[in-house]
């Protein structure tokens, strides 16, 4: 029977018990819940370049998988210490209940302390959101990335966004 201090982990996560932190960056690293947008990204970035950033409630057991997560590739210190934001992920159940604001403004803080001066991310069509949250976050936009092909139904916009730090 569980004890009334026993984490239930059916609650919502609370803000006070969430806990951004680095895991290593590697095919295998990327919890279930978070596999598809953070492995593709893994697959196009080189992984020595990369940091994989997961909130975890802190409260839930230790078992429990991360609710959202980050691949951040960081630039090489001569390049002025810009990072490329490759994917952001909030697992299905715990979306729209503001994590992926809280996981963006965790990394922005953990990123700053480490001395990236600037965060690159392109955001595309369909994304799920990513470029209002990242505008809503204090992004810029600062190019449309645009591909047409002879195909009138087959149109690819992007946008690549910035925020300095």
């Amino acid at each position: 029977m569980p004890r009334s201090s026993d984490p239930d982990p059916r609650r919502e996560p609370g803000s006070s018990t969430l806990l951004l932190r680095e895991v290593p960056a590697h095919l295998g690293a990327a919890p279930a819940l978070l596999r598809s947008p953070l492995l593709v990204a893994l697959r196009e970035a080189p992984a020595a370049r990369c940091r994989l950033y997961v909130l975890a409630d802190v409260a839930a057991p230790a078992a429990a998988p991360p609710v959202a997560g980050a691949l951040v590739e960081v630039g090489e210190p001569a390049s002025g210490r810009s990072a490329l934001l490759r994917a952001l992920a909030v697992e299905p159940g715990h979306r729209r209940r503001g994590l992926g604001r809280r996981l963006l403004a965790d990394l922005l803080t953990e990123l700053r302390a480490d001395g990236v001066r600037a965060l690159r991310c392109r955001a595309d069509p369909g994304d799920g959101g990513l470029a209002g949250l990242l505008e809503r976050a204090g992004f810029t936009v600062t190019s449309h990335a645009a591909s047409e092909y002879d195909v009138p139904n087959i149109r690819h916009r992007a946008v690549w966004l910035v925020r300095e730090l």
